[in-house]
């Protein structure tokens, strides 16, 4: 079980890309950075507009992520079949480039031993073929209890290119030439941090696959089989033995006195420390309040608190998530660092939560209210999730591994544990008022708690796979503006203002959650590798088309045609239809390799953005610069580049270029080695 998943390991960086606007304008981006700048801004709020052209909008949204592609996916999938002469079989071909230091775990990795297993399932095609059972080439790595972020479990996992293959007999083999196979795949991958083994980041993979004819192939080659792969049907993966780890031989007694332990024990972890400051605030509201009502109150936050436990069991017993699986989660990440940062708003005075007393403000008498305690429970508990303190990583195997009622038992045991402290206080009510009245002092230390709870977003952050970051700060931005608006309105407006206010303000969360997550992120995101002068030879001796963007997150015109050009449905079959290769270049940090290609192509400056695209079979490349709008404005630019320099070619040289053509270099100046 991984143990503190995804906070184990190495932090992603914050994406620089919203300081955009200043950075715009170094030397980098002075080919028509500010007008970039604004052209962008305008295209993301009029995306139907006939200038932006064959712009694609939309993007998946779901709780396993927001998108698949990213900018620097970690696994490059690749999907094709061959039918032997006869049309009448075939083999089905998917291959997987994994990023150094990622791994994908396996379609033999069983499902209760902790990551989610790899799955194929052909979503278009059923009815055409009939598929045999996948095979792999090589085989995956065997973890029998030493993978690190797995302890005493046996993990499957792959790492660098991964072939897998399956037979099948074609049943119509005119509705099969009339399109592509689609392929779904679903599974799991994780960055390694090599310095300790542990996993440090996860993401779910969840592709669509579009396998065309690749050729024939003899009916003798569908005998070779590499590795069997048996798949793990649900039905199997059910009645499979679960491991219970190492408290396997304990009693029930026993481990629900632990659980009871390791949640008394979350009360001190650093993931709970942003909300000490909820609990020092709720007991100094129920200072000098009677017995009653303290116990009361007490008891709701408990109630809050045990709540989301049961809720956990639900994930565990069911889903099988374990503890901190949700922030393998985007949209739970999201969601979590977007509460915090609206609470932490509320401290430190932008807006009220309209709950009685939640945020311990003793302005307007108010008291603490059943609901705001509740909420305090709940809060408290799922800022809990990140971590995992001492016995509760083996209490959580134990409970996967029982039937559903004692999972619930052991988890419910883990709530009380985890309220243990606040029910000893409504116990002693002497406790409660020993505390300082409430009074003046608590604005301060309700400010100080915001400050610490935009910490704990900060904390958060660095769970956002870095192509989300960027739509996380800008969904944050909105939600800061829909909460000003709502503290604008006085506490004695009438109610239709008020309700004004939220509507308004809610359109604009509305609002911020498509601009950021569906405006802000690419559909259809190139295939793009990372630039490199050893790759880019590599390419060009195989007579490989390639093309190389030159590019960074600071500069403006770069992002403005990514988004509004390159990365569309144009350009993605465009250079897929002529197997192109698309590297990039990216100039965030220093680059020399960059520079020197740069300089080679006669771009002296090192100006960017930049384009050179080498032809199959050509060393020479067509290279130009300038802002695109719309995909066709960048196909057109390409083909006329290609044109001219054609047309140059035949001509007689007097020693003169034309803008746009490279002069007469070797393909060594050219590629530098």
């Amino acid at each position: 079980m991984n143990q503190e998943l995804p906070f184990s390991g190495q932090r992603s960086r914050l994406s620089d890309s919203l300081v955009i606007p200043l950075l715009a304008l170094q030397d980098r981006t002075r080919s028509a950075g500010p007008l970039a700048l604004l052209l962008l801004v305008l295209s993301l709020f009029f995306p139907n507009s006939a200038a932006w052209g064959q712009v694609d909008l939309g993007q998946d949204f779901g709780l396993g992520g927001l998108g698949q592609a990213a900018e620097s996916d970690p696994i490059l999938w690749k999907a094709e079949y061959r039918l032997t002469p006869d049309k009448q079989q075939g083999q089905l071909k998917l291959t997987a480039d994994i990023s150094p230091d990622w791994v994908l775990y396996a379609l033999t990795q069983k499902p209760k031993q902790g990551p989610i297993p790899l799955a194929f399932t052909l979503k278009s095609g059923k009815e055409i073929i009939e598929l045999d059972s996948f095979q792999v080439d090589p085989a995956p790595h065997v973890y029998a209890g030493s993978d690190p972020s797995y302890p005493e479990k046996e993990v499957q996992k792959h790492d660098g290119k991964v072939i897998w293959t399956a037979r099948f007999k074609v049943v119509d083999a005119e509705k099969l030439a009339a399109g592509p196979l689609e392929i779904a795949v679903k599974g799991q991958t994780c960055k390694i941090d090599l310095s300790s083994g542990m996993t440090s980041t996860c993401i779910q993979v969840s592709e669509k696959l579009k396998a065309a004819s690749a050729g024939e192939i003899q009916a003798d080659a569908l005998a070779a089989t590499p590795v069997p792969v048996e798949s793990v049907s649900p039905a199997s993966a059910q009645s499979a033995a679960r491991d219970a780890g190492e408290w396997k031989n304990y009693p029930l007694a026993l481990v629900l006195s632990l659980a009871f332990l390791a949640g008394l024990i979350l009360n001190v972890m650093p993931c709970v420390l942003p909300v000490i400051g909820l609990k020092i605030m709720s007991f100094v509201n129920q200072a000098g309040a009677n017995y009653g009502r303290i116990v009361l109150l007490n008891l709701v936050f408990s109630a809050g608190i045990v709540s989301v436990f049961l809720v956990l069991a639900t994930l565990a017993a069911f889903f099988q998530l374990g503890w901190g699986g949700l922030y393998q989660q985007l949209g739970f990440t999201v969601l979590m660092i977007s509460v915090v940062f609206v609470f932490g708003l509320s401290f430190l005075g932008v807006w009220e939560i309209p709950i009685p007393g939640f945020s311990g403000s003793p302005s307007g008498g108010q008291q603490e209210g059943l609901l705001g305690a509740f909420i305090k429970g709940v809060l408290t508990t799922f800022l809990a999730t990140p971590c995992s303190g001492p016995l509760l990583v083996p209490a959580v195997v134990w409970a996967m591994a029982q039937p559903t009622f004692i999972t619930y038992l052991v988890f419910f045991a883990m709530g009380v544990g985890m309220a243990a402290p606040y029910l000893l206080f409504g116990m002693f009510p002497q406790l409660v008022r020993t505390l300082p009245r409430p009074g003046n002092w608590m604005v301060i230390f309700k400010q100080l708690m915001g400050f610490v709870l935009m910490a704990a977003v900060v904390f958060f952050l660095s769970a956002v796979p870095p192509k989300y970051e960027t739509s996380t700060l800008a969904l944050l931005v909105f939600l800061s503006i829909a909460c000003w608006l709502v503290g604008q309105i006085s506490i004695s407006a009438e109610t239709p203002e008020k309700l004004r206010a939220w509507g308004f303000a809610l359109a604009v969360v509305g609002f911020g959650i498509y601009f950021s997550f569906y405006l802000l992120i690419s559909k259809h995101e190139l295939n793009w590798q990372p630039y490199s002068k050893a790759k880019l030879n590599q390419l060009l001796e195989a007579g490989q088309p390639v093309f190389v963007d030159f590019t960074a997150e600071w500069c403006g015109t770069c992002k403005t045609n990514e988004r509004l050009a390159l990365n569309s449905k144009l350009m993605k079959s465009y250079f897929e239809e002529r197997g192109v290769v698309t590297l990039k270049a990216d100039f965030t940090e220093n680059l020399p390799e960059g520079d020197e290609l740069l300089k080679a192509l006669g771009n002296e400056a090192t100006a960017i953005p930049y384009y050179a695209y080498y032809p199959k079979g050509e060393k020479s490349p067509v290279h130009f610069n300038g802002l695109f709008l719309t995909p066709q404005s960048f196909v057109n630019k390409l083909q006329s580049e290609q044109e001219l320099r054609k047309s140059t070619a035949t001509q007689p040289t007097n020693g003169s270029v034309a803008p746009g053509v490279p002069t007469a270099a070797s393909p060594s100046m050219l590629v530098p080695r």
